[in-house]
Order: C-alpha cells, then sequence, then structure tokens
C-alpha cells in the first residue's frame, strides 16, 4: 500500500507540489487580507475569469504552434490526460469567479479564487516545462537527421555544421540524463551525417569532422554515465538467419567512430581519419576506468584495428611524413597497458596490434613501425610487471592464427614483420 501511494505521488508530483503553493498562498491571503470590500471583489473576480478564459485560449494555440514547428503532434497524444485535466482546471476557474460574483461571498470566496488561480498558473508552468525538457526535445532528436540530409544535398555545409551541432548538444543532455535509448537515436543520427557527408566528396570534409567530434562528446558523458547495457552483434542460425540485438548507448558510439572513420580513410579524408582513431581512444579509455563491460571495450579495439588497417592501404599521411596507422599502434599501446591497469582482457588488443603490423608491412609504408615498438618499450617505466610490449612479443602464434582467420591476405606480411622485428 505504501508503494503504491509513493508511486502515486511521484506520477502526479508536478500536481501535487502546484496543490500545496495555493493552499499555502490562500492562508497567507486569508491571514494577511480580507478582501471583503464588494468592489475590490468583484475587480478581483471579474480579472480573473477574464483571464483564465484568455490563457485557456493561448495554451492550447502554443500548443498546436510546438506541434507544427516540431513536426510531431505526438506531443497532444502523449500529454493528453494532462490537456484534459488543465482543460477542467481552466474551465473551473473560469466559472469559479463567477459564482463568487452572483453569490456574494467575498472574503473566503475571493482568496480561494486567488489560490485556485495560482494553481491552475503553477501547474502550467510545469507542464510546459516538461514539455520542453522532454516531450519537444525528443521531437528534435527525430527530426534533426532529416534536416542535417536535406542540407547536406543541398550542399548547405554551414547550415549541415550547425543541425550536428545541436543534435550533438541533444544527445550529451540526454546521455547525462541517462535516457539510453534517445542517446543511441542521436548516435545513428550522428553516424548517418558523416556518412553522408563522405559520400559528398572532399569539400564536405568539416562536416565529417564535426559528425566525428560530437559522436566523441556524447560518448564520453555516455561512457561517464554508464549507459552500457549489454549488447550483441548479428547473431546467426539454421532457423533464423539473422538475429539483431541492440548495442548500448557506449558501444554504439565507438561503432560509429569506426564506420566514419573507415569510410572517411576509405574516401581519403586524413583529418577526419586521425580524428576518429583519437576519439575511439578517447572514449575506449574513460570506458575502461568507468569499469564498462569487455564487449563495449573490444569496439574500441576493433575500431582502431579496422581504421588502421584501411589507413595503411590508403597510405594516409600528416604533411608527408606521418603515417596515421602509426597513430593508431601507439593508440592501441595505450589502451592496452591502460586494460593490464584495469584487469581487462587484452587478447583482441594484441591481435590488432599484429594486424597493424602486418598492414604497415603489406602496403609499404614507408616509416619503421618496429623502431616506434621499441621506442614503447624504452618508454615504460621498470616498475611495471607486464606492459602490453611483453604481450605483444609473446603472443606470435595467437596473433598469426587471428590473421590467417580474419584477413588471410595479410599472412605472408605478418611474418615479414616478425622477421624484421627479430632482427633489430
Amino acid at each position: 500500500m505504501l508503494n503504491l501511494v509513493i508511486k502515486k505521488c511521484e506520477e502526479y508530483e508536478k500536481w501535487i507540489i502546484s496543490v500545496v503553493i495555493a493552499i499555502i498562498i490562500f492562508f497567507v491571503l486569508c491571514s494577511a487580507r480580507s478582501n471583503t470590500d464588494p468592489e475590490d471583489a468583484r475587480y478581483i473576480l471579474s480579472a480573473i475569469s477574464q483571464g483564465f478564459a484568455a490563457i485557456f485560449a493561448l495554451v492550447f494555440t502554443i500548443t498546436l504552434i510546438v506541434a507544427q514547428l516540431t513536426g510531431s503532434y505526438a506531443i497532444i497524444l502523449k500529454k493528453e490526460k494532462d490537456f484534459r485535466f488543465l482543460m477542467i482546471i481552466f474551465g473551473i476557474g473560469i466559472i469559479i469567479p463567477l459564482i463568487i460574483l452572483n453569490l456574494g461571498f467575498w472574503c473566503i470566496g475571493v482568496n480561494g479564487a486567488i489560490a485556485f488561480s495560482i494553481f491552475c498558473i503553477a501547474a502550467l508552468i510545469q507542464h510546459f516545462v516538461g514539455i520542453i525538457k522532454e516531450e519537444l526535445k525528443y521531437a528534435w532528436i527525430e527530426k534533426l537527421p532529416g534536416e542535417i540530409v536535406d542540407a547536406i544535398d543541398s550542399r548547405n555545409i554551414s547550415r549541415a555544421s550547425v543541425k550536428i551541432e545541436e543534435l550533438g548538444m541533444l544527445g550529451k543532455d540526454v546521455a547525462r540524463k541517462i535516457v539510453e535509448d534517445q542517446a543511441i537515436s542521436v548516435i545513428r543520427g550522428l553516424q548517418r551525417a558523416g556518412l553522408k557527408a563522405i559520400e559528398g566528396g572532399k569539400e564536405f570534409g568539416d562536416i565529417v569532422y564535426t559528425s566525428i567530434y560530437e559522436l566523441y562528446g556524447v560518448g564520453l558523458e555516455a561512457a561517464r554515465k554508464k549507459l552500457d547495457a549489454q549488447k550483441a552483434r548479428a547473431l546467426f542460425s539454421d532457423i533464423n538467419k539473422t538475429v539483431v540485438l541492440s548495442f548500448s548507448a557506449t558501444a554504439s558510439v565507438l561503432d560509429a567512430l569506426k564506420d566514419v572513420g573507415t569510410k572517411a580513410a576509405e574516401a581519403d579524408m586524413g583529418d577526419a581519419t586521425f580524428s576518429a582513431i583519437e576519439y575511439l581512444g578517447g572514449v575506449g579509455s574513460v570506458a575502461m576506468e568507468n569499469g564498462l563491460n569487455q564487449d563495449t571495450i573490444n569496439e574500441a579495439v576493433l575500431g582502431l584495428e579496422e581504421i588502421g588497417k584501411k589507413s595503411a592501404e590508403k597510405r594516409l599521411t600528416y604533411r608527408g611524413n606521418h603515417f596515421w596507422i602509426v597513430s593508431a599502434v601507439e593508440k592501441l599501446m595505450e589502451f592496452g597497458n591502460k586494460a593490464i591497469k584495469h584487469k581487462y582482457e587484452t587478447g583482441l588488443i594484441v591481435n590488432a596490434l599484429w594486424v597493424l603490423c602486418a598492414a604497415s608491412t603489406k602496403y609499404s609504408v614507408d616509416f619503421d613501425i618496429t623502431r616506434r615498438v621499441i621506442l614503447f618499450v624504452r618508454n615504460i617505466p621498470s616498475k611495471e610487471a607486464s606492459t602490453i610490449v611483453d604481450l605483444f612479443e609473446k603472443g606470435f602464434d595467437n596473433g598469426g592464427r587471428y590473421v590467417d582467420e580474419k584477413f588471410p591476405d595479410l599472412v605472408d606480411s605478418l611474418r615479414e614483420f616478425k622477421k624484421r622485428y627479430e632482427e633489430r
């Protein structure tokens, strides 16, 4: 019984708050002012009745305008009970002052009418605050991705960038408030925007970067708030060929960064590719620090593996002398050491490192990745009992099996890299 009462109080919290405010005002008015003068009472009651009639019309006009602006009348349907209740109490608010005028019940009647009007206004304010904070926000989350695509199609780069930033801002807000389904909707919208911009060519590079940056912001909030509901990849069976279970918000961000970053690398968009690498590592590290599940951490590793491999294939560089695959390797090694520190599994990280090493050899990237690995060894404090480099050096056999299964075209390159590494 008590739980039911508490639940109902939570459900009708805003109405209860409004009632409490009205009761307090009523007693304050009765104590401070009697309102027994008939002329003053008539003026007050007449003004209250007219005010209610005007507000009654204004409330529903504003609601329809909001619905038209957002392109969604679902707001009205979702708040149907609230609207009905507001119609009833505002109707009562119009009638009560007229009844008091007719009866000449001045003192308590006038103070009661004032208190009731305050209740109605308080309820109305809370009602619209709820629409603005929740329903209106969610309506924009549904609408903005379409507007972004339209802006890109019309080649309006500035408008597309502004809309992407707005969507990212909403995404960070819903992630901060732990509304995971809405956060995932934003992530999908930002992912779609980035991929659409890549299709438009290099002139849309800034939009691609903005999409990646906003994904990063949403990802950080999702990881900090531990939006990490269990997720799974597509599952296959003989009976049902494909069953897809949803990603968590944090894993969705990592997957989106991987997708947009890889496509950016294919399109030779170096800056966007580098940003995806950096932000994958950033979101993954925060996820690790906050104890998110291993599947989510693996999404960051797979993203770095895929983008790094594609960067090597496309020979993406910065100012002609810094290859992006180097950044992917460095980020993976930093990630690996952090995984050891936080007691996460490191097998996939080691395997991904061997993939990138093999890719660097296959695509004849003109830099010595072995030298960079050795630099990592030298820079690791001696007090560390185990480092990702130790595991990397011991993990060639497992790495070879992983490469053979996932990237058979890299097997020969893997052996060649190992030979070079051992010769140093």
